[in-house]
């Protein structure tokens, strides 16, 4: 992804924080549920493309629920990156159960293998190269 779409994205987070994270949320949190019972207690997951925390806030809940598990948020965008750490800050949940990290959705820069699962809601298929994050994702 190129810095300026990164930028974009931080100068319309607040806008969509406030207009559309309300739907993706819903869709993120109905994700969480479907994927729940195919994870340990103990999983690692991965939101790529986290926006404002919509499915990492869920994630985070299971995990600190289930006193296991560890949650890593994704996005290019530094201030979508900032909303969701405040989101999760707001449940008291920190290092280890969350970190909230800038990455490139389409070139992460994870080892391979190193989450049980990677979701991502309203993401990759905004990516310019989809066929990249789903390499990626998976």
């Amino acid at each position: 992804m190129t810095d300026e779409l990164s930028a974009a994205w931080d100068r319309h987070a607040d806008t969509y924080g406030r207009l559309f994270a309300p739907l993706t949320g819903f869709a993120a949190r109905a994700m969480v549920s479907i994927a729940a019972p195919r994870l340990r207690p103990d999983a690692s997951v991965l939101d790529i493309a986290c926006g404002t925390g919509g499915l990492t806030v869920p994630a985070v809940e299971r995990a600190l629920r289930l006193g296991a598990g560890r949650v890593t948020a994704t996005d290019f965008s530094p201030v979508m990156v900032e909303h969701t750490r405040r989101a999760v800050a707001a449940l008291g949940a920190g290092e280890p159960t969350v970190r909230c990290e800038v990455h490139d959705g389409e070139a992460l820069g994870f080892p391979d293998a190193s989450f049980d699962a990677a979701l991502s809601c309203f993401g990759i298929f905004l990516f310019r190269d989809r066929r990249a994050g789903w390499r990626e994702a998976a």
